[in-house]
């Protein structure tokens, strides 16, 4: 939210002058009116406005309203960040002073309670280009509370008697349990939690730092950071990291301190001179530097995507027993030995049964399931059916016979002689 803000400085500033004038004067006047202190009300709306023209000025991006709002960053790690403190002290000033301006605590809380979720709700359900998190929901309450709380001491601290009347009970707490119950009642109804990407915030010092420090080194000391986020863990995948520099993006993996994708901007479209030789040099060295548990006694495999001048993909693959195994490392590089993508999938090897079943059997038994003739080339390789692993010939079938055209890949269960349909493949 704050970067948000920053970014449509001049926007903010305008939305802010536009609503300070318009409260400002007429809080003096009310103040004036009641006995109040018109410099405190004054002070109290401005502060405010501030705050909404932070929070509600129209961002730059234009997309639907989704009327959704993204869980995934704990109010500890927030604190950690500055723009964590941010939105924790946007809305403390201006809580703080309404209390002191009304003399009013629970008509205050009540305005609180309705202002403060009513900013998130607002940007998850209008067309503003702003997103709603449940994280800064949860920075702004806390920022609120300490400041309606603070007010709250002094009041009754300046005015013991005066400060709870019995009419300010009953109308306070009437006003703020209908203004908590209606926003619940919005996010229950109106709003859907997401699971998103987090901005960062709940990343510790050191998380942060070897993620930029990995990809300032996997793009060059020039690339500049422009983001950092955080994806949400689910089960017992690891805590992923996404970078964005100028240079490119990359996504990282903390738990095992490895690189899961990265892409380049820069060398898209280039051209170069190196022969195969040497880029099988320059993969060999980039792999032992990245992925030294992953490449260690393998050699890439080069093939060329296009021209002879252009890009060409540089694999490592893995086999025990003639099986191939889940691991994957492929990366796309320019003739002059720069990176422009990388993929990864680190799945251990798994234990396997001896396999039985012949090349041969395999072709029989898959054009019996497909109706198709055995096309090439088939090969062994271990995945998953039902959540176990098994070896399994991957037989390409089509028309034609041997050297046409393949239409599907049937999957023949190399010990028991199935056909199987493979699980998904699990994100590693």
């Amino acid at each position: 939210m704050i970067e948000a803000s920053v970014n449509a400085l001049p926007g903010v500033t305008v939305f802010f002058l536009v609503l300070a004038v318009l409260v400002g004067p007429p809080a003096a006047l009310w103040a004036r009116a009641r006995g109040r202190s018109a410099l405190l009300a004054s002070a109290a709306a401005v502060l405010l406005a501030g705050a909404l023209a932070v929070t509600l000025a129209p961002g730059r991006n234009t997309a639907p309203v989704e009327r959704v709002c993204a869980t995934g960053t704990s109010l500890h790690g927030a604190l950690q960040t500055v723009p964590g403190q941010l939105n924790a002290v946007i809305f403390l000033l201006p809580c703080l002073l309404l209390v002191l301006a009304t003399r009013r605590p629970l008509t205050s809380l009540g305005v609180t309670c309705l202002v403060v979720p009513g900013v998130e709700a607002a940007q998850a359900l209008l067309p503003l280009g702003r997103s709603c998190t449940f994280i800064d929901l949860g920075l702004n309450c806390l920022g609120a509370a300490v400041g309606w709380g603070a007010g709250a001491l002094l009041l009754v601290l300046h005015d013991r008697a005066g400060a709870f009347p019995r009419s300010e009970v009953v109308r306070g707490a009437a006003f703020t349990a209908g203004g908590a119950l209606a926003v619940l009642a919005l996010f229950h109804s109106a709003i859907t939690p997401v699971a998103s990407l987090s901005d960062g915030q709940d990343l510790t010092p050191a998380q942060a730092d070897w993620a930029r420090a990995t990809s300032t080194a996997l793009f060059g000391p020039q690339a500049r950071i422009i983001n950092v986020q955080q994806t949400p863990q689910l089960g017992e995948q690891p805590l992923r990291i996404a970078v964005y520099t100028d240079k490119g993006r990359t996504e990282l993996d903390w738990d095992h301190r490895r690189i899961f994708s990265a892409e380049s901007y820069d060398h898209q479209g280039t051209r170069g001179s190196l022969n195969v030789r040497q880029l099988r040099a320059w993969a060999a060295e980039f792999g032992s530097r990245w992925f030294p548990g992953q490449t260690h006694g393998l050699q890439p495999r080069i093939e060329p995507l296009g021209p002879d001048n252009g890009p060409v993909l540089a694999s490592y693959r893995r086999y025990r027993h003639h099986v191939l195994m889940p691991m994957r490392l492929d990366f796309t590089l320019t003739r002059n030995g720069n990176l422009i993508a990388l993929t990864t999938r680190f799945a251990p090897d798994p234990a396997l049964p001896a396999p039985r079943l012949s090349r041969a059997e395999a072709q029989r038994r898959a054009e019996a399931a497909s109706g198709r003739t055995a096309v090439g080339p088939d090969f062994l390789l271990a995945e998953q059916v039902g959540g176990l692993w098994h070896p399994l010939w991957l037989v390409n079938v089509g028309t034609g016979g041997t050297g046409g055209r393949a239409e599907r890949a049937v999957r023949v269960d190399a010990v028991t002689g199935a056909v199987v349909v493979p699980d998904p493949p699990p994100d590693y």
